[in-house]
Parts: structure tokens; C-alpha cells; sequence
């Protein structure tokens, strides 16, 4: 008769109860017979965790940061092309927090950086003029591997967060020497700030082209509204028994107006371009800026060495199984051996039976 479900579930279950905490017990005894391994390989990793971190050099870190202002052009391109029926976004990708954030660690950015030369003074008080090569030790290479790998260590020193409230650009760098990572950060502060304003006087310039021919075209336009108002003054000097007439000539100025409205908000707009050309503010405002550490970033000895510690521990319980397994199949593959070798020869000597029978019933020469 076949048991109910729920009776062979239930017997199941302490089953795998048990299997588990066999499994358990299993590697209990195995971190016990290898205790000296797994407490070994743990110190070692913990003894040399600690030593690394102990000689490593104290490292310094300052912040910085900026709010991007978007540029203000009155009657600008979306305002003139909303004139002319047209519809452009408002909003500019390249003015987004997001933008300068990325910009930061750009390599152009970066590159300006690692070319300049800094003045700090040393863990001694010593005043030092280097560069960012030398004051990262950088072996020298060729010019242009030493240049590469300075970029690379500074992209590196840079953390970036933004806040999408506020729209808040903050980042840190992370240097050797108290001064020195102070000045890293106005230098890339000042970096950033003269991109900013040769990126927006470019802009400028180019609404500038677009308003100036825009400006001549509209200009034309109007020349031409007014001609042809002006004609017609002249031909219908007294229009006010015609009421065709009246219209036309209400249609006509209307005309003339557009023409001279538009031609007036192109013309504040090529102005205004050609002011923001020549202005040499950038539109970033410094919400903080870089100051001096007055102490080194913590070295957490204690939490590096029991996170080293821990994998050693591990890694000697790997190896502690691994060792039991190897020799658990050697002593497998020694009874393999053993068969292998005696089935190898009964099949050499029953395939040498039939010469041997053969040689004997054949009677000797001579």
C-alpha cells in the first residue's frame, strides 16, 4: 500500500535535516584536523595585510564643488525659432551636472592637470616645485608613457557624485601630500571653469554667425514689406470709400510689423550674442572650495587585517579540502594501478599461450 504525501514529506524533512548537519559536522572535522593550516594561512595573510598598509605612504584627500549655471541669452535661438514656427528644446545636455561630472575625468581635462607644475611643501615642511609626475613618483619612461600613466593615477585619485536635487557637482581627490592635493583640485576647478567659458563664448559666437545672417535676411524682408506698403500709399491716395483698398492696406502693415517685430528680436538677440562672446566669466558658481587636510584619511588596520585574516582562513580550509581530495584519489588511483597492471598481464599471457603451445609441438632441426 503507497504511503500518503504528506507522510513521505514528513519523513523527508529529517532527512534532510540530518544531511545537512552531517555536512556541517563534515567540515567541522576537517577545520579541526587542519587547524594549524587554516590558522597558519589566516596569521600570514592578517601579519601581511598589516605590514602593506603600515608601509604604504599616508594619503590625503580634499573636496570641491560647483553648481553649472545655464546660459542666459534673451531671445535667444529658441526664441527666435519659435517665432518662425519652429519648436527646440530648451534645455542644453551640455550645461547638465551630468555633463561636467564626466567632465571631470575627461582626458583633455586630466591632461592639462598632469602637465602643470605645483608648489607644496612635503611631510618634512620642505617647499617642493614638481610636477604631478614627479610628485607621483612616475618612473622615467618616454615622455609620452610617463604623460599616460600620470593621467591614469589621477583619473584614479578622482571620485564624482552629483546631486540630482540640487544639481551639486562634488568630487575629492585623493594625493600624498596635504598641499598638493589642495592644489590639484583648484587646478582642476580651474580646468573646468575655463572649458566652461571657451565652451559657452564658441556658442556665442556661432548664434552670433546664425542672428547675423538671420539679421540680413530679415532685414531685406522688411526693406521689401515697406516698399511694397509704400507703392501703394502712392497709387491709392484716398482709400476710404473702397473697402478693398482699406483691407489691402491693413494687410500690408500688418505685414510691415511682423517684419519690424522680428527683425527687432533677431537684432536683441545678435547683441546680446556678440556680448556674450567677449565675456570672460565662467557660469560656474564654487559652493566649496578646496582646503587644506589638516590630517591623513584613516588607514583601518584593524579592518583590513580581519578582512585579511578571513580570507586566509579560508584559503587554508580550500586547501585543507583540496589536500584531502588529492589524497583521497591517489589512494583510488592506486587500486586502479594495481588492476590496471595485473589485468595488463594475464592479457599479455593469453595472447602469448598460443606461440608458446605452438613452439613446442614443432620437433627441433637437425
Amino acid at each position: 500500500m503507497t504511503p500518503p504525501e504528506h507522510s513521505r514529506s514528513g519523513e523527508e524533512q529529517p532527512l534532510a535535516r540530518i544531511s545537512g548537519a552531517a555536512a556541517v559536522i563534515r567540515l567541522l572535522n576537517l577545520g579541526l584536523r587542519h587547524a594549524r593550516l587554516i590558522g597558519g594561512s589566516s596569521l600570514l595573510l592578517g601579519v601581511l595585510a598589516f605590514v602593506f598598509v603600515v608601509t604604504r605612504p599616508r594619503m590625503y584627500t580634499a573636496t570641491a564643488s560647483f553648481l553649472v549655471q545655464a546660459p542666459k541669452l534673451a531671445g535667444s535661438v529658441p526664441g527666435i525659432a519659435a517665432q518662425l514656427g519652429f519648436s527646440l528644446p530648451v534645455s542644453d545636455p551640455g550645461q547638465s551636472p551630468a555633463f561636467y561630472a564626466e567632465m571631470i575625468r575627461s582626458r583633455g581635462i586630466l591632461s592639462a592637470v598632469a602637465e602643470s607644475t605645483f608648489v607644496y611643501r612635503d611631510a618634512e615642511g620642505a617647499h617642493v616645485t614638481a610636477t604631478l609626475a614627479d610628485a607621483y613618483h612616475v618612473r622615467p619612461r618616454t615622455p609620452a608613457l610617463r604623460r599616460d600613466e600620470t593621467i591614469g593615477r589621477l583619473s584614479q585619485s578622482i571620485s564624482v557624485r552629483t546631486s540630482l536635487k540640487s544639481g551639486v557637482v562634488t568630487f575629492s581627490v585623493t594625493a600624498p601630500e596635504a598641499e598638493l592635493v589642495s592644489g590639484i583640485v583648484e587646478a582642476l576647478l580651474g580646468e573646468l571653469m575655463t572649458f566652461n567659458m571657451q565652451r559657452r563664448q564658441s556658442q556665442a559666437a556661432a548664434e552670433r554667425r546664425f542672428t547675423q545672417r538671420r539679421l540680413a535676411e530679415v532685414a531685406s524682408d522688411l526693406r521689401t514689406a515697406e516698399g511694397t506698403l509704400e507703392a501703394f500709399l502712392r497709387r491709392n491716395r484716398s482709400i476710404g470709400n473702397s473697402p478693398q483698398l482699406t483691407f489691402e492696406q491693413e494687410r500690408l502693415t500688418r505685414e510691415v510689423e511682423l517684419r519690424r517685430m522680428l527683425y527687432t528680436t533677431i537684432a536683441q538677440s545678435y547683441e546680446q550674442a556678440k556680448i556674450e562672446e567677449v565675456r570672460d566669466t565662467p557660469q560656474m558658481t564654487i559652493v566649496e572650495h578646496p582646503e587644506v587636510p589638516p590630517r591623513p584619511n584613516p588607514r583601518l588596520l584593524v579592518g583590513k587585517s580581519i578582512v585579511a585574516a578571513t580570507f586566509g582562513a579560508l584559503l587554508g580550509l580550500l586547501l585543507a579540502f583540496t589536500g584531502e581530495r588529492v589524497t583521497r584519489a591517489g589512494r583510488e588511483s592506486g587500486d586502479d594501478l594495481a588492476e590496471f597492471v595485473r589485468l595488463r598481464n594475464s592479457t599479455i599471457d593469453t595472447f602469448r599461450r598460443p606461440f608458446q603451445s605452438r613452439g613446442r609441438a614443432s620437433p627441433p632441426n637437425g
